[in-house]
């Protein structure tokens, strides 16, 4: 069964990227890819859902070649997540 983006809820999206994104893509690639852009897509109301999209873009986004922007998103994710619930 093929899930469309407009299926994916945050939760449901952010769970499959994590899952996969450390596993061999090749037999979910698709449904990977979609996840991946809902998540990019998202507006994030909360600090949990900007951590997860600044978790993807961690993974996602060409890398300067002293790593520095690599380190600025890991820094703004935790500070992020670290912000209180609202």
């Amino acid at each position: 069964m093929k899930k469309s983006d407009t299926q994916w809820t945050f939760e449901s999206a952010a769970a499959f990227w994590r899952e996969w994104s450390v596993q061999d893509l090749e037999p979910v690639w698709e449904r990977f890819a979609s996840a991946e852009k809902f998540l990019l897509d998202w507006e994030p109301a909360s600090p949990g859902e900007a951590g997860a999209m600044l978790e993807v873009l961690l993974q996602t986004v060409a890398s300067r070649s002293d790593g520095r922007d690599q380190t600025a998103l890991a820094h703004l994710r935790r500070y992020v997540e670290d912000l209180p619930k609202v």
